[in-house]
């Protein structure tokens, strides 16, 4: 049954609804009495009008749209498997079981992550053997560094020592054994070629001990600090091998951590208690997606819906050309269709301020969404119920108001047309105000007692106006609603 809007907003005052009461029943009269009065206009036939007095009383101004009914605190479980081509479902729960903490409710086939992980630990094991070969190579490339610098080095440098004390031993010998001969040669004792053998000997030390003491030179200027330099470069290279082998290995431990992380994601337990709903998407162009067994879902797709029933919430789309009338802390009456028209009080907690995509069908229809919170839901509500709102956003009192079809338009005015004393028509022009789907408020022009005729149009050319409709200017920039739109 369709609410009278004045009754609907006076609903909670006693002694309003007494009044609204009073003003139908005195309406019900005056319509019985003036509904089929008969007059005379301009000395034309006898017609029927039919007339009511405007109403002064309490206007209430209600944006009523279609709303859905979700919770403000949903427990999303996704799905956390990366995979290109999704992951199949194989169990899961039905669709509005309760469930409790930690009860399994989907399971995703994990084949083709069991096999991942066996492959990936092959990797795991030849990246350690690596890292420990380049572990064992740079230890005995610090060895060998060790070795020569205090062995090989050392055993070289004293070969060559002796090899020099021999040398000058032998170069010592040699030139006090020419001395000899020297004075044996003068004496007659030695011939000249055994004295020329001698010098010979003399320099053939001398040279072997140059020889000596260069080789010990070089072993120690350039033959050291040379090998000594290749044994770093080699330990370096080495530590480099193992810094690369241990990054690798980290790589391949951190691959298999997650093969096997995203194994166990392949159960998805409940995080707390709810009651299931299904992600089911409907998405343009016809490609929908539902929840269940055998599907594939995608990375981070949300699977199941946990709501909190007790932070239920209404969401509501708004048409562009009301939108600007609906602010955060209007008052909003909530019809629930599924609880037999039951009826909530709710608050606009927000609306958007950017148009929703999701009518694709029609784009040129800007909508936005609005959030209604409700005071007092009832546990028996749940996600996805159908409602009906009414968001109040104008209430005027004691304001004189006429149903809507009472009032005609013609450019920039407005007009009603009245039945007088003498029972002739008169056009009246009147100064409007707000209006809702029925009612009109009129500031000037109209009086309580006036007898308003209901359908004007057919009169107004006896009374002097055309019937035509003049080009409209712009509408001045004002905060207050006007008829136009309403009464055409």
């Amino acid at each position: 049954m369709t609410k009278h809007p004045l009754l609907f907003s006076v609903r909670r005052s006693g002694k309003a609804r007494r009044g609204v009461l009073f003003v139908l029943a005195f309406l019900i009269v005056v319509g019985s009495a003036g509904g089929f009065a008969i007059y005379s206009l301009r000395g034309e036939a006898i017609v029927d009008v039919t007339t009511q007095r405007p109403v002064v009383g309490e206007f209430a101004h209600d944006i009523v749209e279609r709303g859905e009914l979700e919770s403000s605190s949903n427990v999303e479980l996704r799905c956390e498997i990366a995979s290109a081509e999704g992951v199949r479902i194989l169990e899961i729960v039905a669709e509005g079981s309760p469930v409790k903490e930690g009860d399994v409710l989907v399971e995703l086939d994990d084949s083709t992550l069991r096999k991942d992980l066996a492959a990936q630990k092959i990797l795991v094991n030849n990246a350690e053997a690596a890292l420990s070969k380049a572990t064992n190579d740079h230890a005995a490339a610090s060895i060998a560094r060790r070795e020569y610098d205090l062995g090989t080095f050392v055993q070289e440098e004293q070969k060559l020592e002796s090899e020099l004390f021999v040398a000058e031993e032998n170069s010592r010998r040699a030139v006090n054994f020419l001395k000899y001969s020297q004075v044996l040669a003068s004496r007659g004792y030695i011939t000249d070629v055994q004295l020329e053998s001698d010098q010979f000997s003399v320099e053939k030390f001398a040279k072997d001990l140059q020889a000596a003491k260069t080789k010990l030179n070089v072993i120690r200027e350039y033959t050291k600090p040379k090998t000594l330099k290749k044994h770093d470069a080699d330990i370096k290279t080495a530590e480099a091998n193992v810094n690369a082998e241990q990054a690798k290995l980290e790589i391949e431990q951190e691959k298999l951590k997650n093969l096997e992380k995203q194994l166990e994601k392949c159960v998805i337990k409940a995080p707390s208690a709810g009651q299931v709903v299904f992600a089911n998407q409907n998405r343009w162009r016809g490609d929908e997606f539902l929840v269940r067994k055998g599907n594939r879902v995608r990375e981070k797709q949300v699977i199941i819906m946990l709501p909190d029933s007790s932070m239920m919430q209404v969401k509501t789309k708004i048409g562009e050309a009301r939108v600007d009338r609906v602010k955060p802390g209007l008052s909003v009456n909530v019809e629930i269709e599924a609880l037999r028209g039951a009826e909530l009080k709710g608050t606009v907690k927000t609306v958007n301020a950017y148009a929703s995509d999701e009518n694709w069908f029609n784009p040129n229809v800007k909508e936005f969404d609005a959030i209604i919170t409700l005071d007092s839901p009832p546990a028996t509500l749940k996600p996805g119920m159908s409602t009906k709102v009414a968001i109040r956003v104008e209430t005027q009192t004691d304001v004189l108001q006429v149903p809507i079809q009472a009032v005609v338009e013609r450019g920039d005015k407005h007009y009603s047309v009245i039945r007088d004393a003498a029972g002739k028509l008169v056009l009246r022009e009147l100064l409007i105000g707000s209006t809702n789907d029925k009612f009109i408020i009129v500031k000037d022009g109209l009086s309580p007692t006036d007898d308003v005729v209901m359908n004007p149009r057919v009169h107004l050319p006896a009374l002097g106006l055309k019937d035509e409709i003049v080009p409209k200017k712009e509408s001045p920039t004002s905060n207050e609603p006007t008829a136009k739109s309403s009464v055409q």
